[in-house]
């Protein structure tokens, strides 16, 4: 299993196009999977640092009970790292508004 570093690095290597995402998701969904059976806390801990709501954990995993656990958290936290890279950039772009015009 991968130490805290490599999944942190993981976590902030998104990737770039749909052949990355595959494989993304993929080594990201095993790690997921090892955290399941070996150190769930572990994983508490993540999905909880990374913001991942509770509430849609446990929805995505009642709706879809057959599917591989590790792959839809997997997505999950693809999603929600998407997300905040998103507001990150939106954030910085903002700050060419004048001083004058900011709340």
């Amino acid at each position: 299993m991968e130490n805290n570093s490599d999944l942190s690095v993981l976590l902030q290597q998104l990737p770039a196009n749909a052949s990355d995402e595959a494989a993304w998701l993929h080594r990201m969904g095993l790690v997921l999977n090892e955290l399941i059976l070996h150190d769930f806390s572990r994983l508490v801990q993540l999905l909880y640092r990374v913001d991942v709501s509770e509430k849609m954990v446990k929805e995505l995993l009642q709706q879809h009970p057959d599917a591989d656990a590790g792959l839809l958290l997997a997505r999950l936290l693809l999603q929600r790292q998407q997300q905040k890279l998103a507001a990150r950039n939106q954030f910085r772009n903002d700050a060419n508004i004048p001083d004058a015009e900011r709340w």
